[in-house]
């Protein structure tokens, strides 16, 4: 996890020339910030799911939503990707 985390700042500090773009500048720094937001958000709900799941008997139809709600942050990140890969970035001049 924190290879990718330092790889993913690597990255976007060649690519823009900044650790972390300020949304709104670009439409690059914009898709990257719901992608990093979508990705925190499947963090949080995993971590809420372990302690579910280490707690003891389940609701199981609300850890059913949540486990959908997952899925669809991981998809959409993974739509963010591509959509990034379609995107100039800005570097900061």
């Amino acid at each position: 996890m924190a290879g990718m985390l330092i790889t993913g700042l690597i990255n976007t500090r060649a690519l823009t020339g900044t650790f972390l773009p300020l949304p709104g500048h670009s439409g690059f720094a914009t898709v990257l910030a719901l992608k990093l937001a979508l990705v925190l958000a499947m963090l949080g709900l995993a971590l809420w799911h372990r302690r579910q799941l280490a707690r003891g008997p389940l609701d199981i139809h609300g850890f059913k939503r949540t486990v959908t709600l997952e899925w669809a942050c991981g998809l959409g990140a993974v739509a963010a990707v591509a959509l990034l890969g379609t995107l100039a970035p800005t570097p900061l001049t």
